[in-house]
């Protein structure tokens, strides 16, 4: 699933114009994937550093998505 959703955003970085609405929708799903997977990860027994990296992860590739983006307009 995640090399699925890295090419699907390499392939939209190639005209950030045309698939800007996309990028849009793709990161702000990307941040609420992410809070939901931090809740999640804090009501499982798993380890620290995955519940550090995997939902701060996905909040913080949504949030630079959505600044680089409108670097871009």
């Amino acid at each position: 699933m995640y090399v699925l959703y890295g090419a699907l955003l390499w392939f939209i970085s190639g005209d950030v114009a045309r698939y800007a609405r996309l990028i849009r929708f793709l990161a702000w799903a990307a941040m609420v994937h992410g809070v939901v997977l931090l809740v999640l990860d804090c009501a499982l027994p798993l380890p620290l550093f995955w519940r550090l990296l995997e939902g701060p992860g996905f909040i913080g590739i949504g949030a630079g998505m959505l600044c680089l983006q409108r670097r871009a307009s």
